[in-house]
Parts: structure tokens; C-alpha cells; sequence
């Protein structure tokens, strides 16, 4: 395992980067689902690239929130894919059940929520089978470095006149940007039901499955 120094990132703890796989099922599992998650990113990558005229200062608060995520999302992806090695989706699982169709892939997990579908058309049918697949590319699409220069470029858009398609160095990229970060949104899941929850349910039950523990 590459060990990581702190000083490359901007949203993670050192417990994060210790313990990605209990950060991802966190938030998986605690602050949001993955329908409500794709709502929330879109709103904020559209509000970048038009205006936030009419929003209330509630409203400020919950994007300053969703780009934190985001962000966090990009940092813990990027501890993975030097902590990781094995990404491929398997078929059969005791921790969930993957129905698959033409265009999407559904996932089943019991004890999300209640019981949860989990719905993912974003990504492509490889890079959902080989989640390493997808990771290789964000990276290489951009570095650590420069998606965390675009995501302050991002905070700057939503509270002041600038918007990210004006920007030279990104505005013949703006549609590969939205589609990277639509599929983060959907990778960030599939990272938790494929990895983070038969970890958390072996060293961190007791903070997520309580009656498991017991």
C-alpha cells in the first residue's frame, strides 16, 4: 500500500485517509441516498454554469454542503485507487443482490434504509463491472491537483458573477466535467456496496449495524 501524506488533500481527515472505506459507508448509509445524491450534484454543477439569482440563503448552505461532499468524494477515491487493487463487480454477493439490464444495473440492499434499490445508468457497463476502470480514467482525465483547482474554481462559481463556462481552461471541457462528476456520484455508491459495507459490517458493525453486534 502507497502511503499518503496528508498535505495532498483538502477535505479529508487522517482518519479518512487511514479509513476511506468507513468514510464512503458513512455517508452512503448516514447522510444521504444515491437518487437524492444525483439531485443535489446536478443542481450544484447547474447552478455553476448559469446563476443563483432567487436562492435563499438556506439554499447557499446546502450547495456549500454538496460541494464539500463532492470534493471528499474525489480525495477518497483518490486513497482508494492507491489502496485498492481488486475492483471487479461480482455477480453474487451475500452483502447484496445485482439484477442487470440492457442499459442499467440494479443492486438490492436489505439493510439500506429499509431496504433499498440502488439504480445506475451512469456509468458504463465496463466501468461498472471494473470500477478500476472508471477510477484510471477519472485520474487521468484530470489529476488529484487539478480537479481540486476546478472544484475551488466550482465554489468560486456559486457565489460570484464567474461561471465555470467562462473560464478558458474549462470551457471546451464542461461537458466531459459534468459527465465525470454525474458518474462519481454513481461510483461513490457502488464503492460502498461493493467494498465499504463488508468492511464496516467486519471491524464497525456496532457503528452502523447495531443489531448485527449485538
Amino acid at each position: 500500500m502507497k502511503q499518503l501524506s496528508q498535505k495532498l488533500f483538502r477535505q479529508l481527515s487522517k482518519n479518512d485517509i487511514k479509513n476511506p472505506l468507513y468514510a464512503v459507508a458513512y455517508f452512503c448509509r448516514e447522510v444521504t441516498a444515491l437518487n437524492h445524491w444525483r439531485r443535489d450534484t446536478d443542481q450544484l454543477f447547474r447552478i455553476s454554469t448559469t446563476n443563483s439569482k432567487g436562492l435563499k440563503p438556506r439554499d447557499f448552505g446546502n450547495l456549500y454542503f454538496c460541494w464539500c461532499q463532492l470534493y471528499r468524494h474525489i480525495e477518497l477515491m483518490y486513497v482508494l485507487k492507491h489502496t485498492i487493487r481488486q475492483w471487479e463487480v461480482e455477480s453474487e454477493s451475500m452483502h447484496y443482490k445485482l439484477t442487470r439490464y440492457p442499459r442499467t444495473a440494479v443492486i438490492f440492499d436489505a439493510t439500506l434504509y429499509g431496504g433499498t434499490y440502488l439504480e445506475f445508468d451512469r456509468l458504463t457497463k465496463k466501468e461498472f463491472d471494473d470500477l478500476g476502470f472508471f477510477i484510471g480514467k477519472f485520474f487521468s482525465f484530470k489529476s488529484l491537483k487539478a480537479w481540486q483547482k476546478l472544484m475551488n474554481k466550482l465554489l468560486a462559481t456559486l457565489f460570484y458573477e464567474s461561471k465555470l463556462v467562462e473560464d478558458f481552461r474549462y470551457a471546451s471541457q464542461y461537458s466531459k466535467i459534468y459527465r465525470y462528476l454525474e458518474r462519481l456520484t454513481e461510483a461513490i455508491f457502488l464503492i460502498y456496496i461493493t467494498k465499504a459495507k463488508a468492511y464496516v459490517l467486519e471491524h464497525h458493525a456496532a457503528d452502523f449495524f447495531p443489531k448485527t453486534s449485538e
